[in-house]
This record gives C-alpha cells, structure tokens and sequence, in this order.
C-alpha cells in the first residue's frame, strides 16, 4: 500500500514538473539554398590542388607494389549526390509557376501532381557517378520510380574525323547510339561548363539535364480555381436580352 501511494505521488510530481506542450502552426515560404557547381580544379604549377596531389601520389609510391584485385560483378563504390541540389531547386522555380493575372474574388492557382504508375529509369553503364540522377528526378516530383541499370544503353559517344561529309553521316548513323554526341572532342573526362550534359533517344527523355524542362516530364498539373465570393446567379451578362 505504501508503495503504491509513493509511485502515484511520483507520477502526480513528474505530471506537475513536465512543461505544457503547446502547438503552434506556422506557415512561411521557405527557399532552398543557392546552388552552384562543383569546383573544377586546373592543377596547375604552384596551386594548391597540384600540391596535394603530388603529396598523394609520393604516398602512394612509398607503398608500392600495392595489389589492385580485379572485381567482376562485384560491389562498386561511386561518388553520389550528382544532381540531386540541381533537382530541387529546378523543382522550387517549377512550382512557382502560378497563374498572375485574377480577376476579383477569384484565385486560379495550379497544383503539380506526380504521375499515375510509376516511372521506369533506366540509367547508362558507362556514367555510373550519375546512376542515381534518372531516378532522383521523378521522385523528387513525387513519382514511384523502378530503377534498372543498364549493360547496353550509353551515355555518351564520340567521333573524330576531319571530313565533314563523315561526320553528317556519322551524326545521322549514330542517332540513336547515345544521349550526349561529342565530336571532336573526348567524352570521357567532361568538366563542368564544357559539356551540357543531356539524355537522348533510348538513354533518356530527350531533355536538358537538371532543368525545369527535364521535371515537367514527371508531373500533371492540376488547375484550380476558388471563388471568395461567391455565386449570387448563373446567368451570364451576354444572356440578358
């Protein structure tokens, strides 16, 4: 008996000492942060970069010989994020898309839905660093995405020749070879600022890499109208005879 009244005076002290939970709804227009690319290092004489690449590379010769297995089909370790910061703030300037002009007491406004379904993505096997791009995209407008890489569609293609007449016949030949077409110039090693990266024919949905134009692909708007009014008749003034 003694124990139980001193466990219910305990709960009746923890009760009074547990501050109020109070709720309070907020609303804000939030924006996402600036973006902007990757730092694109020159390595040249004197620079930093080229400083602690050299030290790495002294390092590295302190330890040879150094075994380097070859793996077939095993696991593979890959920089992420690629995209992603784009994504997002193409998404914000998509939602602002709205409707400016309304007249009084009416508010049109539109709302972006994700697609029936599910999107299917199907990413390049020669730019694993951007695998997850082809799927970030659709779901950050909401959609249910299946991925599948790919052994046999590519990203990018090159072709070097001096005849011009070779390269409009490569360019019609090689249509529907990749998503990004180099010529005369090497497509491995792309720097930021060189390349628009893109996704064409079978590789992608024929659109310019994070943009708006690439997200309106995977949303339905849904226009909206309020009235704050309200009707006092049906009849419109064209009708009054």
């Amino acid at each position: 008996m003694a124990l139980h009244m001193m466990l219910n005076a305990r709960q009746a002290i923890r009760r009074q000492a547990a501050p109020r939970q109070v709720t309070t709804r907020c609303l804000g227009t939030f924006r996402v942060p600036p973006i902007r690319n990757e730092p694109n290092p020159t390595y040249t004489k004197g620079s930093v970069e080229r400083q602690k690449l050299q030290e790495a590379l002294d390092s590295l010769k302190q330890r040879l010989p150094i075994k380097v297995p070859l793996k077939i089909s095993g696991q593979k370790e890959i920089m992420v994020n690629y995209g992603v910061r784009f994504n997002v703030h193409y998404a914000a300037e998509l939602y602002k898309q709205q409707n400016t002009m309304n007249d009084a007491g009416v508010w049109n406004k539109m709302e972006y839905r994700p697609l029936e379904g599910f999107v299917y993505a199907i990413s390049p096997f020669n730019f694993t660093a951007i695998g997850a791009n082809p799927t970030a995209a659709p779901a950050i407008m909401g959609n249910v995405v299946i991925w599948k890489p790919s052994t046999k569609f590519v990203l990018t293609g090159a072709v070097f020749s001096r005849d011009r007449t070779a390269i409009a016949e490569a360019k019609k030949a090689l249509r529907q070879s990749s998503g990004t077409f180099y010529v005369n110039c090497k497509s491995s090693g792309a720097a930021v600022g060189h390349q628009p990266f893109r996704g064409d024919r079978a590789s992608g949905t024929n659109d310019k890499t994070t943009s708006t134009n690439l997200l309106s692909r995977f949303t339905s708007i849904r226009s909206m109208k309020e009235d704050l009014v309200g009707a006092d008749e049906v009849e419109y003034p064209s009708n009054e005879v």
